[in-house]
């Protein structure tokens, strides 16, 4: 992904990847308005990448924030194409 971590709290579309992060900052909304985990499957030109988007909630503040999690899953898609 080429994220570093001076990359910590730069908004999804400034940070230089190869992975499509506008459909990844679009995963985050949709997490945050609707306050449920978002899965997808990316794919680069050489890996394939599950990106999940789980929010944090504050006690009393709703959504805070989300985690986002990029998992290579480049073997695994390749060996099911096959």
């Amino acid at each position: 992904l080429r994220i570093t971590d001076q990359d910590q709290g730069v908004h999804l579309k400034a940070l230089d990847s190869t992975v499509d992060l506008g459909r990844v900052a679009s995963l985050v909304t949709a997490a945050i308005k609707s306050e449920r985990d978002s899965v997808v499957q990316l794919k680069t030109k050489d890996r394939d990448f599950e990106v999940r988007v789980q929010p944090f909630r504050g006690i009393k503040d709703g959504v805070l924030g989300v985690v986002a999690s990029f998992v290579d899953n480049t073997e695994i898609t390749r060996s099911l194409e096959e």
